[in-house]
């Protein structure tokens, strides 16, 4: 009999996200088409001057292919241009990672840096922070060309 309790409770909670689903679709449907506008207003090629927490100043270069509510395409940090992971579009926000290897005094180390877009008026306003504690760096990228 007990082995009852748990099956009925997994069937109405079933039915209520099921009944959920069915009240708002269009909710689903809006999120997907801002993504899908955000998704064709990122790609291609992006760039900005990047004033680093250290002072370093370096030209940043990115290249963005979306695909669907995905983000794939590469993000240079401190120059160096390195893959995207975990990329992500949410409306106008996206979001992706981008890891990194230290190897100093015969150790090695992976980092990961975090960044956060939105996309407005032509342009990508960006927030990056690493995993080393640094204060996070706001930026501006423009389309190259």
């Amino acid at each position: 009999m007990l082995w009852k309790v748990p099956l009925i409770l997994l069937l109405v909670s079933f039915a209520v996200w099921w009944q959920l689903k069915q009240e708002f679709p269009q909710t689903r449907v809006e999120k997907s088409s801002h993504a899908m506008a955000t998704a064709a207003a990122l790609a291609g090629h992006w760039s900005a001057e990047v004033t680093y927490s250290s002072g370093d100043k370096h030209r940043e270069q990115f290249w963005f292919q979306p695909e669907g509510d995905k983000l794939f395409g590469t993000a240079s940090y401190l120059a160096i241009k390195r893959g995207i992971e975990e990329g992500k579009i949410e409306g106008e926000k996206f979001s992706f990672v981008v890891n990194l290897t230290d190897a100093a005094g015969g150790t090695v180390q992976q980092h990961r840096i975090l960044y956060r877009g939105v996309h407005a008026q032509g342009e990508i306003h960006m927030w990056l922070q690493d995993g080393r504690g640094n204060s996070p760096v706001e930026f501006v990228l423009r389309r190259d060309g």
